[in-house]
């Protein structure tokens, strides 16, 4: 038997599987890679794409790269999505990524949406990953745009208001919903996201 930790089943009852930190829908994976149905882990790689709407490089970036790493030595193929000026998009082409420049100016930048729409049809990835909170708000119109679903990574811990904003967010185009910390997931649970 699995266990998230504390020794505790990671499966629910009819809720698939669930790992600590993480929120899916009944019926997806959780936690690490979040694939569509029938998809194992020993399937053909996996083209994901990932958006990163920050110009700096912090923690956020840290866990991203860590991430590009692991899928890599995986055999999945990872494209990443970032600004132009991005220290994270530099960093990507020194260490070998599939990169795209996209400006992201702001939450509601609709030439992002629509440059993001292109990439994605151009890419055709089996799998979206969006790492920051513009990226989830751009990315989020974009998939619905284009049709592919994505992953959401939540880092932030404030709170999150219920509404048509968090329904795009975390709507039919979202598969999974990533927690880096507990009182993240307690907090998208409380938002009616879990």
């Amino acid at each position: 038997m699995r266990t998230d930790g504390h020794g505790r089943d990671w499966r629910g009852s009819d809720q698939g599987p669930r790992e600590s930190g993480s929120s899916a829908r009944p019926g997806r994976r959780a936690g690490g890679l979040a694939c569509s149905p029938g998809c194992t882990m020993n399937s053909r790689p996996l083209v994901i794409t990932h958006v990163d709407a920050e110009s700096g490089f912090s923690g956020g970036e840290v866990q991203v790269f860590l991430l590009l790493e692991g899928l890599r030595e995986r055999g999945h193929r990872c494209v990443l999505v970032a600004p132009p000026s991005s220290r994270a998009l530099a960093h990507a082409e020194q260490r070998g990524f599939e990169v795209r420049a996209l400006a992201m100016r702001n939450d509601a930048d609709l030439g992002a949406v629509l440059g993001l729409s292109r990439a994605l049809r151009e890419l055709a990835p089996d799998l979206v990953h969006l790492h920051t909170g513009r990226a989830a708000w751009l990315g989020a119109l974009a998939c619905r745009r284009s049709g592919h679903t994505a992953i959401v990574t939540r880092r932030m811990e404030r709170r999150i208001k219920r509404g048509l904003g968090t329904r795009l967010v975390y709507g039919s185009r979202t598969a999974a919903v990533v927690a880096i910390a507990p009182a993240i997931r307690d907090e998208l649970a409380r938002a009616g996201v879990a």
